[in-house]
This record gives C-alpha cells, sequence and structure tokens, in this order.
C-alpha cells in the first residue's frame, strides 16, 4: 500500500471513529459531518474524498460502534460461555461506568432517543438492525442456554435500562435505574430456556 493510501484509510478510520463516538453519546442529532470531521482533525473539505455523504458515514460509524460493543461484550463473558457469561455482560452493560462513558460503549440508547421524536424510515430501521445486532450477539454468547426471543427481551431491558439511566444521569434514581434493569436482566436469565 502507497504512503497516499495508507494515509487516506488512516483518515478515514479517524472520521469513523470521531464519528462513532458522536453516535455513543449524542445520537443522531449530535453527530453532524462537521463535528465528526473536526473529531478527527480533519477539514470539512476532506469528506468527500472518503464518503459519498452523511448516510454512508453514519452506516459505517453505527457499524463501527456495534462491532466495538460486540467486543467489549465478549470481553466481558470472557472464557465463560452459555448463562454465565451473558450474567458477566448484563452486570458490565448495565453499569455505571458504562452509563458515564457513553462515548465508547453501546450506541443503542443514543440512538433509540434520536429516534423517538422523528418518523423517518430509515432512522426506524437503523435502530432495528441495530437492535437485532445485539440480540444475535447475545445469542452467540449464550448459546443454547436462550433462545433468540429471550436474546431479543434480554436486548431490550439493556438498552432501556441504559437509556434511562443516562436520562437521569447526575440524579439518585439513575443507579436504581441501573440496579432494576440488572435484576431484570439476570431474571431473564434464570429462565432462559
Amino acid at each position: 500500500m502507497s504512503q497516499r493510501a495508507l494515509q487516506k484509510a488512516e483518515s478515514r478510520a479517524a472520521i469513523l471513529r470521531s464519528a462513532a463516538a458522536l453516535l455513543r453519546e449524542h445520537g443522531l442529532p449530535g453527530m453532524s459531518v462537521e463535528r465528526a470531521m473536526a473529531g478527527a482533525g480533519l477539514t470539512v473539505g476532506a469528506f468527500y474524498a472518503h464518503f459519498k455523504g452523511k448516510d454512508e458515514l453514519l452506516d459505517h460509524a453505527f457499524s463501527l460502534a456495534l462491532d466495538e460493543i460486540g467486543r467489549m461484550m465478549q470481553s466481558s463473558a470472557g472464557l465463560k460461555k452459555g448463562r454465565a457469561a451473558l450474567q458477566d455482560v448484563v452486570s458490565t452493560y448495565l453499569s455505571e461506568g458504562h452509563r458515564d462513558h457513553a462515548e465508547s460503549g453501546c450506541p443503542m440508547p443514543a440512538i433509540v432517543s434520536s429516534a423517538l421524536p422523528v418518523d423517518d424510515r430509515s432512522l426506524r430501521h437503523l435502530v432495528a438492525t441495530g437492535l437485532m445486532t445485539l440480540s444475535e450477539r447475545l445469542g452467540d454468547l449464550g448459546g443454547a442456554d436462550i433462545t433468540s426471543e429471550r436474546a431479543l427481551a434480554l436486548s431490550v431491558v439493556m438498552i432501556g435500562g441504559q437509556l434511562i439511566a443516562r436520562a437521569t444521569r447526575g440524579t439518585a434514581i439513575s443507579s436504581r435505574v441501573l440496579s432494576a434493569a440488572r435484576d431484570a436482566g439476570q431474571a431473564l436469565l434464570r429462565v432462559a430456556k
């Protein structure tokens, strides 16, 4: 790979990392081409050398953020399998650390909150894709210990719990929301079959 091609690939990766962080922390309203480029240390004029438009950036940044949360889930599970792996994933996902560091966490709470007031078909498709991806990853980690419907229910509890905990951060109820969601997630796992 030539030096120029390598530099272009590095710039594209930096733009994607910046856009993914913005999506995770601020949802769609906070992810603009201008902010993503500034976060990558590049000018807006360089954007079209890397992407056809904002929709392409959004798709790739969302995929990157989902891949990163997938790695976090795998790391939380460690060498464990099945129900034990999922219990650790639920505890990590519904932690105060994940709540307080949205910029490096799951993009789904921010994306879902962006979709609520908007009647945008492509945004709703993005939410559905993210939900199915998260559910499939939970299913993969849980193996025979969890059905696809139970993995979907667990995804909803995790995303919803984190969404409300982030929305109430700084108030007394935020940590209680996380605790209640963790309890609900663990209860789903006790009857996973």
